[in-house]
């Protein structure tokens, strides 16, 4: 079991979802997501603090994609507000692939072998990453 892997992680469930799912909330519009992916981002940063985590990674999206952008910007205000560091070298592009999430993995884990937690921009990403660890 890796460090930063939960006893009871599934892959199918272990990304925190976008603070409001879109279908769910009508009352969000598509026009909302560029704010919903920064905060969904820093709330799960904010919850791994919660839960005693300090080295906590990025597999990002796409940086010429608002989502990749506006998730890693939460990340990183997620730390911010933790009183972490910047996090610069727990970071790792992907694409919202399974395949990137492997790649990425593979780099960090190389580059930062205690990490204690991964934040996944999305769960395709999540996936190849928990395959990898």
């Amino acid at each position: 079991m890796k460090p930063w892997a939960p006893a009871s992680m599934n892959p199918m469930t272990s990304t925190l979802a976008l603070a409001c799912d879109l279908i769910r909330c009508p009352s969000v519009t598509p026009a909302d997501a560029g704010c919903l992916n920064l905060l969904g981002a820093r709330l799960a940063v904010d919850h791994l603090v919660q839960r005693g985590r300090t080295r906590i990674a990025h597999i990002s999206g796409p940086m010429d994609m608002v989502a990749g952008r506006d998730r890693l910007s939460g990340y990183r205000q997620g730390l911010a507000a933790a009183g972490l560091d910047d996090g610069v070298d727990r970071v790792a592009n992907g694409d919202f692939s399974q395949h990137s999430g492997e790649t990425a993995m593979r780099e960090l884990l190389a580059r930062c072998p205690d990490l204690d937690a991964v934040f996944c921009a999305n769960d395709l990403t999540a996936i190849g990453a928990i395959d990898t660890a």
